[in-house]
């Protein structure tokens, strides 16, 4: 059973931190457009209405020697399925800073119930206007899917839900969008994260600056963050697409099994098609500080799998079959989570 390889995630109900932006009660008139929940049968409260998410460019700080606290810089570039006088983004925890629309500070933020943020713009947005909402943000993550690794290091993973830990998002893989990266840690520890590498910089002393782009729609659930001092293989598939595999200290490196991956990849492709993403690899993490067990065994992270402890061939089949059904072809109701599992554990059997 699936269980057996990952175990699902569901966040416990925090209490919030109000930030410097005046928080206010959530008004009781009727929205237009915007609201909580997209109704799923299995998780009603999960995502929202009234738009349509293109993409996030996430920008967080984080200090492994201080793990209660990131810095968060989020921009959600949406357009409106309806006429919103309001809409709500997922996010928990935090005390945010700012919110702007469209560089346009908002009328009122406001929190509802465990992970609604509810923002009330300037103006109207109008139906079929794109638009970009800036959340900056502070303070300690909270959740379940926020794990702290034996090296001191974070993996962010986590499913149905794993997203709103780390960063503002309509959290619901109805809603697919493109994603990129920017994480400034210490200058001893790498960050990894989905899709292709961009430049490394250092914008200040002791500081560095990666960046990861993935240039196709995610489910926000199988977006992440990977923060430790990672051993980063990398090679080419036979087509030039890279392959980037990374290993926290104390996880096993076994190149046998890194070696079966081009050929795992290129047997899956002759039955299901084309690989479907522009960069491959892994993340293999060590442990979790905080204990309890409570980490995934293995999650199907997009275009790069997260695997607790080392890669052998029954997870990589199975993680790596999800690249096609479940990443690339997901699905819009949790209900339909077989077009995910039940095809990669047939993947197992062929």
């Amino acid at each position: 059973m699936r269980s057996t390889t990952k175990r699902h995630r569901y966040p416990t109900v925090v209490g919030i931190l109000a930030g410097s932006v005046l928080l206010t009660a959530v008004p009781s008139a009727a929205t237009t457009g915007g609201g909580s929940g997209v109704g799923d049968p299995y998780f009603p409260d999960d995502g929202n209405p009234g738009y349509d998410v293109s993409h996030y460019d996430v920008r967080v700080a984080y200090d492994p020697a201080r793990p209660g606290h990131l810095d968060g810089d989020t921009t959600v570039t949406a357009t409106a399925t309806d006429r919103l006088d309001r809409f709500h983004l997922d996010l928990e925890g935090f005390r945010v800073g700012s919110v702007t629309v469209d560089g346009v500070p908002v009328r009122s933020v406001t929190r509802s119930g465990a992970h609604e943020l509810v923002i009330t713009p300037a103006g109207l947005i109008a139906k079929g206007a794109k638009f970009a909402v800036r959340v900056r943000y502070s303070g300690k993550p909270v959740g379940e899917s926020w794990h702290r690794l034996t090296n001191g290091g974070v993996s962010v993973t986590g499913e149905p839900h794993s997203a709103t830990v780390w960063y503002p998002a309509n959290d619901h893989p109805s809603d697919k969008a493109t994603f990129r990266l920017s994480a400034t840690v210490p200058g001893t520890w790498t960050v990894i994260g989905n899709g292709r590498p961009g430049p490394t910089t250092s914008p200040a002393k002791g500081r560095k600056t990666f960046r990861w782009y993935e240039d196709k729609p995610l489910a926000t659930y199988l977006s992440t963050l990977a923060i430790d001092k990672f051993t980063v293989h990398t090679s080419k598939l036979a087509d030039g697409t890279p392959v980037i595999n990374a290993y926290s200290p104390g996880a096993v490196i076994d190149p046998e099994s890194e070696a079966l991956l081009p050929e795992i990849i290129g047997f899956l492709a002759s039955k299901f098609g084309p690989y479907p993403f522009s960069s491959a690899g892994g993340i293999v993490i060590n442990g979790e500080a905080d204990a309890g067990g409570n980490g995934p065994l293995a999650l199907e992270t997009q275009s790069r799998p997260t695997y607790s402890g080392m890669m052998f061939d029954a997870s990589m089949v199975h993680e790596y079959a999800h690249q096609w059904f479940g990443d690339s072809v997901s699905f819009s109701d949790w209900r339909d989570g077989c077009i995910a599992e039940c095809v990669a554990q047939y993947a197992n059997q062929l």
